[in-house]
């Protein structure tokens, strides 16, 4: 994992309708996910 630069822009995308290929082709390094309120969350266990 590369080590991010000082203040790097970063950019904000949300589970369910954003795609990371997309994000990721735009240049960006970083970010943070977000996750709909309302989105089901399931846990799969071993």
């Amino acid at each position: 994992m590369h080590p991010l630069k000082p203040l790097e822009a970063g950019v904000m995308f949300w589970a369910g309708r954003d795609a990371l290929d997309d994000v990721r082709s735009a240049g960006v390094r970083c970010g943070q996910l977000g996750l709909p309120g309302g989105m089901e969350l399931r846990v799969a266990w071993n």
